[in-house]
Formats: C-alpha cells, sequence, structure tokens
C-alpha cells in the first residue's frame, strides 16, 4: 500500500517518493499497488454476466484464414485459436488457399515452442528475476526467399525481440544459426549467408539519447562484433538508420540506406555493392523511400518538388530514380509513375516484376491502381469496393498474380486474385461474418475544428438509428506518428456494440497520415493543440447533429490515443461520461526522461527541456492539468507491467494522483503484453471483454434502464451486472424519477 504523500509532483520535473516508487517498472512498492487497483476493477468489471457472455464469445471467433505473406508458391499467416492459444505460424500452397477450407502446415507451434530454455538463456539475467513465468510472444518474421527466415519473439510481449534463424523445410531452428538481440526492422537478409544488421555502436550517444547507428554485414560464422561496418552515423543529432534490398533473379541487386535526421526528414544513400562506398541520392528530404523496380528506386513525394532541371513534381507523386544515372547525386534521371489528385494520400506501394500496385487513401477510403509501361507509365484502376480499407499481399518474384484484401466496417476480410497480365480481379474467399451487419451503415461526416479546418469521422450504426442525441456512442481517435485511421471490420465492436443498439465513431483527426504529410505536419509540437482541437469538434459535432449527448458518449484510444483522450477529458469533461485510456503517455513534462524512456518521440511532440516548448508542453499535458473540484467523467486506464514502449507509470502516477483527489477512475494492469497487448487469445479476450464491459455499464445500461418499468429495473440490474454500482449518481432512477425524488427532499 502506498499512503498519502508528503508532496505531490511539482511542475519543474522534481519527483515526489510516490512518483519514484510507481516509475519503479518491477518494484514492488508499485507491484503492491497494481494488484490492490486490479482486485477492485476486476471485482467492478469482470463478475457480471455480460462480461463472461462477451469473453466467451471472443474465444469463439473463427480466426483468419487469410495470409499475411505470399512467397513463389507459398502462402504464411500467423494465427491464434482456442487449440493454439500462443498461435502458430503456418503455410498453404496458393492452389490449396483457393479451396473453401484450405489445408495449412504448421511450421512453428508457439505453444510447444522448441528449445524453451535455449530462448531464455538469451535473455538478461535481470528479465528472469523480475519475471520468471513470462511467456515467449511471437513478434515478426523476416524471411530470405530461399527457405530460411529469422522468426523474431519477445519476452512478455516486449517491444525488445530476439531473433533467431529458422529452416522452414526442417521445421526447426538452425543449430549455431544467426541469433541476435535487436529492432524488428533492424535486419535484411543480403543471401543465405549473410545478413545486414542495424546495430548500435556503444561508444556514441545521439542528441536523442540513442547509441549511435552502425550498419554491419554480418556473414556466417563470424561474431557480429567483427562483422564488416558499410555505416556509421555521423551526426549526432541523427535519429536512426536502416538499409532497404532490392533482390531479384531478373534484375542487379541493390541496398539503399535511409540516414533518419529526424521523423520526417531523411537522406538516401546507394551502398556501392562492390567497394561498400556511398553515393548520395538528390531526392527532397522528405521523400519516402518504397521499393525497386528493375534498376531503380520508387520514391513518394510528400511535398511539391522543383528539382534542378526545371521540372516541378507535384505532392504525392510516385518517382521512380534510375540508380545507374551517373547524375545520381546532382540530377538523376526521374520518371513520373503516378500522380494523385489533392484530396488522395499515397499509402503504400507494392511492387510485382516491372509493375505497381499503388494504394491510395482517397477521402480516407482504399483504392488500388495498377501502374505499367507502355511507352509511358500507364495506370489502370481496380474494380474493387470504394469505402474500406485495402491491403497487397504480393510477391515480387511472382510475376502474374497477387492477393488483394478488401475490408470495411461491415465487410469482413475479402480475399481477391488480381491477374495482372489480363486485368482481371475475382473474389476467392471471405472470411466469415461474426455480426448481422444487414441492417447497419457506415457514414462519414465532417466536423469544423477551432481554426476552420474540415475534419472527417465515419459513424456506423442500424439502419433505423434515431438520432434522438440518446444513443450510446464510442468515439475512438489516434491522430499521430503520419498514422492513417481507416475503415475496419469491427469484429468484437459490431458483435458486443452495434447489434446492441450502439453508435461507433472514428476520427480522422490531424497528426495522423489520412491526408499525407501536411496533415501529420500539421500538429507536430507546438501545433499538438489541432489534434485536440479536432479530435473536440467531432464530439461536439456528433453532439450538435444529433447522434449522441454527453450522458451517453465515452472516447476510447491507445498509446498517444491514450494521451488524446486523456486531453480531451481534462479540458472538456461535460462531453464525455466514460473514457478507456489505453497504455497512454500522460506526463508531458517527463516524458523524455531516461526513467520513462520516451525520448524517441522529441520529433513529434517536442524537446522538453527546451523552455518554449516546455511551456507548451504544461498548457495540455494531462497529468498536470487534473484538479480535485472538477468533476470528471469516469476513467478505465489500461496498461502493462511488460511495456517497453510507454512505461506504466504514466498511467500509474495519473490514477494514483486522481484517486487521491477523489474521482472515480479504474485502473488495470496486466503483467504481460506490453504495449500491444499481445500474449495469447484468452489474454486478448480477456481484455477487450474488459472494455466493453465497462463501456456497457457506463454507457448502455443507462439507456437500458430507461426503457424498463420501475419493478423490472432492479431485477435486471442484479441479473446482468451483478456488481454494478456507481458512487455519483444512481442509475436505477430516470431523470424525471430522481427530479421528483429531490424535490420531495427539499420539501
Amino acid at each position: 500500500m502506498i499512503t498519502r504523500p508528503h508532496q505531490t509532483s511539482t511542475t519543474n520535473g522534481e519527483k515526489s517518493k510516490r512518483e519514484l516508487a510507481l516509475e519503479k517498472r518491477y518494484g514492488k512498492i508499485a507491484l503492491n499497488w497494481v494488484e490492490q487497483q486490479n482486485k477492485k476493477t476486476l471485482q467492478q468489471f469482470t463478475t457480471s454476466q455480460e462480461f463472461k457472455d462477451f469473453h466467451d464469445q471472443l474465444l469463439t471467433v473463427k480466426r483468419q484464414q487469410y495470409p499475411d505473406d505470399i512467397i513463389g508458391n507459398y502462402l504464411y499467416n500467423f494465427t491464434k485459436n482456442r487449440a493454439h492459444q500462443q498461435g502458430v505460424w503456418r503455410r498453404t500452397t496458393v492452389s490449396e488457399y483457393q479451396k473453401p477450407e484450405p489445408t495449412w502446415e504448421i511450421l512453428l507451434d508457439m505453444d510447444a515452442l522448441p528449445e524453451k530454455e535455449t530462448w531464455q538463456a538469451l535473455l538478461p539475467a535481470k528479465k528472469m528475476t523480475e519475471n520468471p513465468q513470462g511467456s515467449w510472444v511471437w513478434q515478426k518474421v523476416v524471411s530470405s526467399g530461399t527457405g530460411r527466415h529469422m522468426i523474431g519473439l519477445s519476452y512478455g510481449g516486449e517491444d525488445d525481440c530476439i531473433f533467431r534463424e529458422f529452416d522452414e523445410n526442417k521445421k526447426s531452428f538452425v543449430k549455431n544459426g544467426f541469433t541476435l538481440r535487436c529492432d524488428d526492422d533492424a535486419i535484411i537478409w543480403r543471401d543465405p549467408n549473410s545478413l545486414f544488421i542495424v546495430d548500435t555502436d556503444p561508444h556514441r550517444i545521439t542528441q536523442q539519447g540513442y547509441l549511435a547507428s552502425v550498419i554491419r554485414l554480418w556473414k556466417r560464422g563470424e561474431s557480429l562484433n567483427n562483422a564488416r561496418i558499410v555505416y556509421r552515423e555521423k551526426d549526432d543529432n541523427d535519429l536512426y538508420a536502416e538499409i532497404m534490398a532490392c533482390k531479384t533473379t531478373y534484375a542487379p541487386s541493390y541496398h539503399l540506406i535511409t540516414r533518419h535526421i529526424d521523423h520526417i526528414r531523411s537522406e538516401f544513400l546507394k551502398l556501392n555493392e562492390h567497394d561498400f562506398s556511398l553515393s548520395r541520392i538528390n531526392i527532397p528530404s522528405d521523400a519516402t523511400l518504397n521499393g525497386f523496380i528493375s534498376q531503380s528506386a520508387i520514391f513518394t513525394l510528400s511535398t511539391a518538388w522543383k528539382c534542378k532541371n526545371g521540372i516541378h513534381y507535384k505532392a504525392n507523386s510516385v518517382l521512380s530514380i534510375d540508380l545507374n544515372s551517373p547524375q545520381l547525386q546532382a540530377i538523376p534521371k526521374i520518371d513520373v509513375i503516378f500522380e494523385t489528385e489533392n484530396t488522395c494520400m499515397v499509402n503504400s506501394i507494392n511492387v510485382i516484376g516491372n509493375e505497381i500496385l499503388v494504394d491510395v487513401l482517397n477521402n480516407v477510403k482504399g483504392e488500388i491502381y495498377h501502374c505499367y509501361w507502355n511507352r509511358g507509365w500507364k495506370k489502370f484502376k481496380l474494380p474493387l469496393p470504394a469505402e474500406g480499407k485495402i491491403t497487397i499481399i504480393s510477391d515480387q518474384e511472382r510475376l502474374q498474380s497477387c492477393f488483394i484484401r478488401y475490408e470495411d466496417f461491415l465487410t469482413p476480410a475479402t480475399d481477391y486474385c488480381y491477374d495482372l497480365t489480363t486485368k482481371k480481379i475475382k473474389m476467392t474467399r471471405q472470411n466469415p461474418a461474426y455480426f448481422d451487419a444487414s441492417n447497419m451503415i457506415a457514414h462519414q461526416y465532417w466536423a469544423t475544428s477551432l481554426d476552420g479546418t474540415a475534419i472527417p469521422y465515419f459513424a456506423v450504426h442500424e439502419k433505423t438509428l434515431s438520432y434522438n442525441g440518446m444513443n450510446p456512442t464510442i468515439l475512438h481517435g489516434y491522430g499521430g506518428f503520419k498514422t492513417p485511421e481507416l475503415p475496419r471490420y469491427l469484429t468484437p465492436t459490431g458483435k458486443f456494440w452495434l447489434e446492441k443498439g450502439g453508435v461507433y465513431l472514428l476520427a480522422n483527426i490531424r497528426g495522423g497520415g489520412e491526408f499525407g504529410a501536411q496533415w501529420h505536419q500539421a500538429a507536430l509540437k507546438t501545433n499538438r493543440h489541432k489534434s485536440f482541437e479536432d479530435f473536440i469538434a467531432i464530439a461536439e459535432d456528433a453532439i450538435k447533429r444529433g447522434i449522441t449527448s454527453p450522458k451517453y458518449l465515452g472516447i476510447r484510444g491507445s498509446s498517444n490515443g491514450g494521451l488524446l483522450v486523456a486531453v480531451a477529458f481534462t479540458q472538456r469533461p461535460e462531453l464525455f461520461t466514460a473514457v478507456m485510456c489505453d497504455v497512454p503517455l500522460l506526463d508531458m513534462l517527463n516524458y523524455a526522461t531516461p526513467e520513462l524512456g520516451g525520448d524517441r518521440w522529441i520529433n513529434e511532440y517536442g524537446d522538453p527541456k527546451d523552455p518554449a516548448t516546455r511551456r507548451f508542453l504544461k498548457s495540455y499535458s494531462p497529468y498536470h492539468h487534473v484538479f480535485p473540484n472538477k468533476h470528471y467523467p469516469e476513467i478505465l486506464f489500461l496498461s502493462s507491467t511488460a511495456d517497453d514502449r510507454v512505461h506504466p507509470a504514466h498511467a500509474r502516477n495519473m490514477v494514483y494522483r486522481m484517486a487521491e483527489q477523489g474521482h472515480v477512475i479504474h485502473y488495470y494492469e496486466s503483467k504481460e503484453g506490453g504495449h500491444s497487448g499481445n500474449v495469447n487469445l484468452t489474454h486478448e479476450a480477456f481484455e477487450v471483454a474488459l472494455i466493453q464491459s465497462f463501456f456497457h455499464q457506463k454507457l448502455m445500461l443507462p439507456k437500458l434502464m430507461l426503457s424498463l418499468t420501475p419493478s423490472t429495473r432492479a431485477a435486471k440490474l442484479t441479473q446482468r451486472y451483478s456488481l454494478f454500482q456507481t458512487p455519483k449518481r444512481k442509475l436505477d432512477q430516470t431523470e424525471e424519477e430522481a427530479t421528483v425524488s429531490k424535490k420531495k427532499k427539499l420539501s
């Protein structure tokens, strides 16, 4: 038990004893406090029949059949089910996949992970001491295309991974094969016997607080420390470096190094395969490297560019640059592959042989264009539904066809096979529907933010829904790191929320990537307030339209989205009744300290060490803007002890402070799962059911109670929510009855 401190947090960066205790991730005092909070939250939300129904139904969801990757004649995916709680990595052939019930061949069963002791021996001793019963969690696979893979697993679901070499044909890890701990984007295969590794220089620390990047060519059989360094970070202001490869049987092999100056600017360097010299590519620093075609690199421009040759290239243009051009560092040979309209943003590029599929967001809705060479670059728009999210599963070596997956809020994942030669597309399979969407509809609305900018959002609900202000509604947002929020099939939300008459809103606010680089940059650093203003404007617009009202409006967000909803409820608490705040950043004055480890996000939020930036961060930092004399909505905070991306101390300190001030808050911290909550099927089902139970009690139940007669309310409440109670207001009274009761007391 942590007792009331004699001092509280100060805004000049000093820490109280309580804060220091909760910042010790596995500290005894902190974990005892977490256990007490968890016990109260579980009693409140997991003992009802409603929670049990949610949890049981989530365990029966038929998991994805569709592939994550395609290499040659094989399709691969990773999936979980009741028989394989930790999940299986498996493959099937392209022809087999097109059958109604394809047979999958299991390559690695995580529930029966072989050589567990080998994996644990690679961990620092401290991790085993802190979490001796941790789970090994699947994170990523890096494929060579020749049957060898680097498989990355994490302990307890952390971001930090251990990679080991795996032989697909033998279905086993390679004895004395490549093994290392690194980030999941730090490995690429050069050939079957060598890897390029993004490593760190232990003798140099950058201005951002990281060890400087070095890129090594690591050959089989040699020590990583002896591997040849082909690139060394020179500027201490840089973020990090990465390397990208083009390897095909019909074109030369190329490797490009991206030197990330910050989260927006980069320098692109061609690596000479013979002497490992570097040549800078003359392309704007805010461009994005997408891949390779033949002997050219493909870039997308974030902003308009006037090249030295006098030609103007539009923002969002897709360009190819000849890597063999003698003018590579001055005026390279450039072809325009694709140009978009103002409302469009290039989301991704897929190269298949010498042809390109461009995934475009048009007003936050996916479109696919097939670009091919015919005396100049031509484009063909694929005839796909135009209301959702599109994903391309392709292999650069597989020249004739690829798979394209479509989904939207109400349509489950649907796979199409596209023939690049005939330009014909056919549906191959569709995942089973998890909820009845026949009476549901999705609208796109636009709200006006404080500065006059139009901000889109989606509203999903029953077709017959009346906009009377009494609809339980969940508004979800993110708005950061150039990440677009796209229409996705609403598996649990559709079943547990929409089918019961609820409304789901998805915000497309600035800071995200829905409309390209400018949409993201509009809310960077000291412009961050625009994200918050956009989100609040959407809430106000939904209320104005009658979709909902503050009494029935809840908000939810994770990570940067957790920061978003926390700012929203601290600035405008009267707009909301329930808040779900998951793995959030909350202490923005101290987020970049070594203890909280968020210095990698300085280019997104700004540096708290800079006085002007610190004043701005202080103006909205949620942890510094909760007060005892304010009435806040009820909040469910979620975190994970194993989260090594956003320290759980953000949520712990916020919960402690709000509880000390007398506010109604709930906290649950899982031991494992890390930042993504990825452990096993039961753990994932538990957290989803917990969130649904919270929103049902706070938003759906009040409307249900109004529809019942007084004589049946108590029975209904006891049956479905055995321990439901709310300290601030009894929900077994209608507004009218509460008013009458109040008048009687006064008289």
